[in-house]
């Protein structure tokens, strides 16, 4: 996405995970259509569908390669229970949606059955036959909270399991939170929203994201990916034979340098785009630094390339 600093094309194999997961939304809630009771009776007949091996048809089986997405972001409004792993699915209780080998760490490994539903466990009635004896201190005190939380808990035998969205306020699953939600950890360069915010053509907008994510073909770019330069990899515009990368070619190089003192545009000798940029900024102080910045970007490009393959001589004028 443009707000994490991307170009805003849509990532297809994400996205069509995001969308078969509305599947496995409809499959989980038990909705009202005949293909999820076909599914239900078929393969899953008093079974949990994550605790079994892949069944059905190969569209089906393909789709249940998801479920572990699809766990990891909803938990359960338990019903009857009989959908959802009593140790290792998000399901509420006492107000928390932590799993309970997670709330119970120290307990956990002397559960005999790790596999049972909340079904089973709630039926059961009996709690300490779940366990391994004799516990640890530790364990032992787990198992004392364990059984007040569900001391209280009891089983809706005319509701089905809820299975619901776990980040944000609307519970509902949609393929556009699952998309944004995946995107949320990637940190974006604060300086990529000048880009879009500009008021450039889109060619220059381009090609400013291919500066600041130091992506353009620069000889130094070309030189990494084993490719013969035939004039070497120095700068052709300036003769102190620097090797032509980003910062010397748009930043340090003699003509560059020309140009930017003539737009009063000053800039730190800094490898960090982000604080050179945000410093250049302050010391400007007008509203369109992006524009004049993008702008000259783009003509040094143009200049550079006319000497590069038509050797043309660079001058200040043009």
């Amino acid at each position: 996405p443009k707000m994490k600093g991307g170009l805003g094309i849509l990532n297809l194999g994400l996205q069509n995970d995001a969308l078969l997961l509305k599947y496995m939304n409809k499959f989980y809630n038990k909705a009202d259509v005949p293909w999820v009771h076909l599914v239900w009776d078929s393969c899953y007949f008093q079974r949990i569908p994550h605790d079994t091996i892949l069944c059905g048809s190969f569209w089906w089986r393909d789709i249940c390669k998801l479920m572990d997405k699809y766990r990891a972001v909803t938990f359960v409004t338990v019903g009857k229970g009989d959908s959802v792993l009593f140790w290792s699915d998000h399901w509420e209780i006492d107000q928390s949606c932590i799993p309970l080998q997670e709330r119970f760490p120290r307990l956990f490994p002397f559960c005999l059955q790790k596999n049972l539903s909340v079904m089973e466990v709630i039926q059961a009635g009996n709690v300490q036959q779940m366990f391994s004896l004799p516990l640890s201190e530790l364990a032992f005190r787990e198992f004392n909270q364990l059984s007040s939380l569900l001391f209280g808990t009891s089983l809706d035998n005319g509701c089905n399991d809820i299975w619901a969205w776990r980040h944000g306020k609307k519970a509902e699953y949609s393929a556009k939170k699952y998309y944004d939600f995946v995107h949320q950890p990637v940190i974006a360069n604060p300086i990529l929203s000048w880009v879009w915010k500009s008021f450039c053509t889109m060619t220059i907008k381009m090609f400013a994201w291919l500066v600041i994510m130091d992506r353009v073909n620069t000889k130094d770019m070309i030189h990494r990916c084993h490719w013969r330069i035939n004039d070497g990899p120095s700068c052709v515009l300036c003769p102190t034979g620097v090797i032509e990368d980003r910062n010397h070619l748009f930043f340090q190089c003699n003509f560059s340098m020309r140009i930017w003192n003539y737009l009063q545009v000053s800039w730190l000798d800094s490898n960090d785009m982000v604080q050179i940029a945000l410093h250049a900024r302050k010391k400007f102080n007008k509203p369109f630094f992006s524009e004049v910045v993008f702008l000259a970007w783009w003509n040094i490009w143009k200049v550079r390339n006319d000497r590069a393959f038509r050797h043309v001589n660079p001058t200040f004028r043009q």
